[in-house]
């Protein structure tokens, strides 16, 4: 192949134009096909997260977009819910006066703990601590009622309770130093600080 010379008014430059012309656009062009290729690759890539990430949702939610039964367990267990016949429970690490502890309850979703069976008063009788309960006569003195408005019909008083000792003792806890579960309950005042249990059903 014959050299070509260029002259201008500094110096002379050779170059060879089917060489050196033809092999920057062809590194040009292989240039350009790699990053269409790369760029092909991350579509499918992203294509195939967004993808995942669908069934993933499909399988936790149902037609209402709500989380599924099973899965809204799962989360409850995992922060410390535990589980008995229909009702979720979970115990306080924190002590609080019987108002507070209520509320805390209800920032959750769920109250004070309404004892509807001795049954579920013996379950609630295996936990290792002392806690309020949902039940009260802060309406009617002597006149025992739970949180949701429910009449008091199953008692299950300590000996000697309630007492009203020391002053007004209008809220009640599940008093741990009691052997049975039936005779299990304690007056207190309602100022006083105790772990507590909040209760919730499970949701449909």
């Amino acid at each position: 192949m014959e050299n070509i010379y260029v002259n201008d008014e500094a110096n002379s430059v050779k170059f060879q134009p089917d060489t050196d012309i033809a092999g920057n656009n062809k590194a040009k062009c292989n240039y350009l096909r790699c990053a269409a290729v790369s760029l092909g690759l991350l579509c499918v890539v992203l294509l195939a997260a967004i993808i995942g990430v669908c069934v993933y949702y499909n399988n936790v939610t149902n037609a209402d977009g709500a989380i599924n039964k099973g899965t809204r367990l799962q989360i409850y267990f995992k922060i410390g819910w535990f589980r008995f016949q229909s009702s979720l429970y979970l115990l306080s690490t924190v002590k609080k006066s019987w108002e507070e502890s209520r509320k805390d309850c209800i920032g959750k979703g769920a109250d004070l703990v309404v004892v509807n069976s001795l049954e579920e008063q013996k379950f609630i009788h295996g936990l290792k601590e002392a806690f309020w309960i949902g039940l009260h006569d802060q309406v009617t003195r002597g006149s025992w009622e739970w949180v949701d408005g429910t009449p008091l019909t199953k008692l299950y008083w300590g000996p000697g309770e309630p007492s009203n000792n020391g002053g007004v003792e209008s809220c009640v806890e599940r008093r741990l130093i009691f052997s049975k579960a039936e005779e299990s309950w304690n007056d207190l005042s309602c100022d006083g600080e105790l772990f507590f249990l909040c209760e919730k059903e499970v949701d449909p």
